[in-house]
């Protein structure tokens, strides 16, 4: 038999990343959803898919908007 108190801190550490979906992502970078596939591309974003659904960690967005920002 299975130990349920093993999950609990799989469950928590899936509470603490921010994963935003594809509508979510363009509406807080104001682009469209051709522009977040080309900037994933371009390597300038990642993202994960999740069966048919693509996510993407609201931290690491952030990060590349910083990057992107200073690299001009």
């Amino acid at each position: 038999m299975h130990d349920v108190m093993n999950l609990k801190p799989i469950k928590e550490s899936f509470k603490t990343v921010d994963l935003l979906d594809m509508e979510e992502t363009m509406e807080i970078l104001k682009v469209s959803k051709v522009t977040i596939h080309n900037w994933k591309k371009k390597g300038f974003i990642k993202s994960y898919k999740v069966g048919r659904k693509l996510y993407f960690k609201k931290a690491e967005l952030v990060e590349a908007i910083q990057r992107q920002k200073y690299s001009i």
